[in-house]
This record gives structure tokens, C-alpha cells and sequence, in this order.
């Protein structure tokens, strides 16, 4: 394993191995906790999409290409942007999570501009046809454990616990296009929101 070279200020949709743990690996930890919002995030209609277009052989395959860097590239940047990273994909799914003590705010507003994205993008049209795609969102927030494991020659990491348990089930509970915020972290926007109000800022 490599550790990234960008700052987090250069980090984009190319990393492919989050800056903690390039870090930590670098500086010889192996696992750590942290605190952090977490947002899963799943595409709907992708993989009918995929199965269509790959009928087609090449030129299928090509378009498809085409259909991921349009849709993907400015989700995940969305992610970056707002300070998180992401973990890990599955399939046409994949969890972010932002550490920052901005975290859950930062999950929020990211939630709602891939929702945005999605209202733009969402139906692609193709030579092959039309493909409709939306999106469901689970945001959690809570304790995160982190671990680096394997052999010298061949390491992954993975994360873990009860913050991304919560963005999963709350994904399960929503509807396409909207998101879904687990109790924990509503309390804590909730919380944050009235003393923003308070304090007047």
C-alpha cells in the first residue's frame, strides 16, 4: 500500500485509498476509532442500465464508460468538496464519511447537492436508448473504528461500527430521490441548527 500524495485540499474522485489510512500507515498505525457522519449512498437503475448496454458489445461498453465519468465524477467530487471521503464502494453503491467536526453538517449539504445532481442527470439518453437513474441516501453519524489488514505484500482496509450501520438502515427506509437521516444524527443537527439560531451566527 501506497500512501496518497495530495492534500486534502487536492484529494478527488483519482484517490483511491482515503488519506487516513495512507496516513496512519505511513506513520505505522494499524487501526484507530473516530467520530464522523456517514452517508451510503445507491444508485437505482444502474445495473438494468448496465445490463442493457452491454448487449451491445464495444460500443455498449464505451457509452457506458461515458454514463459513469458523467455521473459519477461530480457525485464523488461533491463528496470531496465538503471535506469526506469514500471508503468503499458495492456495486453501484458506495459509503463516504466526513470526519471533520463539520461532519454531519457537511454530510447534509453534500446529500442534498447529489440530489440536485441526480434532478439534472438522472435520465440519460443514449443511442441505445433512454436510462432512467435516481438515488437513495442514508446518512448516520457516530463512532467509527478503522482497520489495516493483510500481509506486507498485499494490504486493504476496511471501516466498521455503529455510524455506518446507521447510514445503511436509514438508506433501507428511503424512497428514491430523498434521504433519510438516522435518529442520532438528527438530534445532532437539530442541536446544532438551534444554537446557530441562538448564537445569532
Amino acid at each position: 500500500m501506497e500512501s496518497p500524495t495530495k492534500t486534502k485540499e487536492e484529494s478527488s474522485a483519482s484517490n483511491l485509498i482515503p488519506q487516513i489510512i495512507g496516513d496512519n500507515y505511513q506513520n505505522r498505525k494499524m487501526s484507530g476509532v473516530l467520530s464522523a457522519a456517514t452517508m451510503f449512498l445507491d444508485i437505482k437503475g444502474f445495473t438494468a442500465m448496465t445490463q442493457s448496454l452491454m448487449v451491445n458489445g464495444k460500443e455498449g461498453a464505451e457509452v457506458l464508460n461515458d454514463i459513469l465519468k458523467t455521473v459519477f465524477e461530480p457525485v464523488i467530487a461533491a463528496v470531496y468538496n465538503r471535506g469526506g471521503f469514500i471508503s468503499g464502494f458495492e456495486g453501484d453503491a458506495f459509503l463516504a464519511v466526513f470526519p471533520d467536526a463539520s461532519g454531519p453538517l457537511d454530510a447534509c449539504h453534500t446529500a442534498k447537492a447529489v440530489i440536485r445532481l441526480f434532478e439534472e442527470m438522472g435520465q440519460q439518453k443514449t443511442r441505445f436508448g433512454s436510462f432512467a437513474l435516481s438515488v437513495k441516501i442514508g446518512l448516520g453519524f457516530g463512532r467509527i473504528d478503522w482497520q489495516i489488514v493483510g500481509s506486507a505484500k498485499r494490504l486493504t482496509w476496511y471501516f466498521y461500527s455503529r455510524g455506518i450501520d446507521q447510514a445503511v438502515k436509514a438508506e433501507k427506509k428511503c424512497d428514491a430521490m430523498n434521504v433519510v437521516l438516522s435518529l442520532n444524527l438528527f438530534k445532532w443537527v437539530r442541536s446544532s441548527l438551534e444554537a446557530t439560531s441562538i448564537l445569532g451566527a
